[in-house]
């Protein structure tokens, strides 16, 4: 037998179920998209953080090698000029050592100044000890205006002080006054 059904049922409409379905998918894939994205910066945030700390240690380095390298230069620059500038200090007082008049005598001071020259200090046993080293300096080609600036007693020996100027053409070849 036929059976007809006179009571209306209700259909239910799937359409909206499909747009919340659908719209639910593209969120996660969006929500996914978004995670992923997050996870490759960080990875690349860290990456680019490790190569500018290297980088910062090598430009560091840099700096460092830039600014010993400048001051060696300037230290070269400066003893060059003090090779230049030096004066023969170490032939003037040897050869004044030498000039002594007998072992007893002693140099107490040497001072070197370029634009007033040499004052030295001598102790000497008599009168006749300073006299003659007075003529073994005045004997000499590279000194002028030798001066016996002051004489003093000292126990039984005599304190002398000289002062000289150098006459830089006058020093033997072998003395490099530059």
């Amino acid at each position: 037998m036929i059976e007809i059904n006179f009571t209306e049922k209700k259909k239910t409409d799937v359409s909206i179920y499909l747009i919340i379905a659908i719209a639910l998918v593209v969120s996660l894939g969006i929500g996914f998209f978004f995670y992923a994205y997050q996870s490759i910066m960080e990875s690349k945030s860290e990456t680019l953080l490790a190569e500018k700390t290297t980088n910062d240690r090598t430009l560091e380095d840099l700096n460092h090698y830039l600014v010993t390298d400048q001051q060696i230069k300037t230290l070269e620059k400066q003893i060059e000029q003090l090779r230049t500038n030096v004066f023969p200090t170490t032939f003037i007082l040897q050869d004044t050592k030498a000039s002594l008049p007998n072992e007893n005598s002693t140099l107490l001071s040497f001072n070197f100044k370029k634009t007033e020259g040499i004052t030295m200090e001598l102790q000497l046993e008599s009168y006749q000890h300073i006299a003659e080293f007075s003529r073994a300096l005045t004997n000499k080609a590279y000194i002028e205006q030798l001066q016996l600036d002051e004489v003093i007693r000292s126990g039984e020996n005599y304190v002398a002080t000289f002062s000289f100027k150098l006459v830089e053409d006058s020093l033997p070849e072998e003395v490099d006054m530059k």
